[in-house]
């Protein structure tokens, strides 16, 4: 496993509010876990609904009291919409604070893009959810990890997913795709944390893919996280909540989930 440094550690846990690492503990048996950490959320109303398979970045879902608001308020409105919803918690499935607890990469993408393939495959057996309109969302580490799914998953009906949606995800090392589904990319144009060129070299090539990108002028890092402020400076560069992107990405994302 590959030692990174420093300053590739903040890019990874910046979405989660500068959480503090913590020793890694030991993941046997974190696929059960992962199971009892899925939280589905059914919308109101009957028949069978869209769903989420929303991704958090490196610290998880309770990294911070403002990363716990943030999944918790973004996966409500996911509900309030119309759209059922499951969490990949990878980081409390193996019983760590974040995705770098010593310096090395202890979950990479291809272990989130197996959990990935783990909700996915649950929800898909659900009676009230609609099989064939299971997306993915994920927020910078995680964001990555739902591009990662793309070329690392089985060849199955399984498998298959609508689309995705990534929030300022980290694509360094992300390998390119050659899959058809739909992804959206809600980038900050300012964010020095996860590089918006890395995901923009990721996605040209001479094969098209089925991408639609947008970047909000100087946005941050995290820029959705309601409780940061405008701006703070981090050893690993500036992240701050700017409301309009996080209304704009917000709306886009939805318009996008209900194509």
């Amino acid at each position: 496993m590959r030692r990174i440094s420093n300053c590739a550690i903040g890019m990874l846990c910046a979405a989660l509010a500068l959480v503090a690492f913590s020793p890694l503990v030991c993941a046997q048996g974190s696929l059960g876990r992962l199971t009892e950490l899925f939280d589905v959320r059914k919308p109101d109303g009957s028949g069978r609904s869209p769903a989420i398979v929303v991704v958090p970045g490196c610290g998880g879902f309770k990294s911070s009291p403002i990363a716990q608001k943030h999944y918790e308020t973004k996966i409500e409105a996911l509900r309030a919409a119309g759209f059922a919803s499951i969490r990949v918690d990878y980081i409390g499935a193996r019983g760590l604070r974040n995705c770098v607890p010593d310096g090395r990469f202890a979950v990479t993408y291809e272990d989130v893009a197996k959990d990935i393939d783990s909700a996915v495959t649950h929800l898909k057996g659900l009676n009230f959810v609609n099989p064939a309109g299971i997306s993915l969302m994920g927020w910078s580490y995680g964001g990555g990890a739902t591009l990662q799914y793309l070329s690392t998953r089985r060849n199955s009906v399984d498998s298959e997913i609508a689309g995705i949606v990534a929030f300022y995800p980290y694509c360094q090392d992300v390998r390119r795709w050659a899959s058809e589904e739909p992804v959206l990319l809600l980038l900050g144009a300012a964010d020095s944390v996860a590089p918006p060129a890395i995901c923009k070299e990721l996605i040209s090539g001479k094969a098209p893919l089925r991408v639609t990108l947008i970047d909000y002028p100087d946005a941050h890092h995290a820029f959705d996280m309601q409780g940061l402020p405008p701006i703070v400076q981090t050893p690993f560069g500036p992240m701050g909540y700017q409301k309009q992107a996080d209304e704009k990405g917000w709306a886009s994302a939805l318009q996008f989930l209900r194509r």
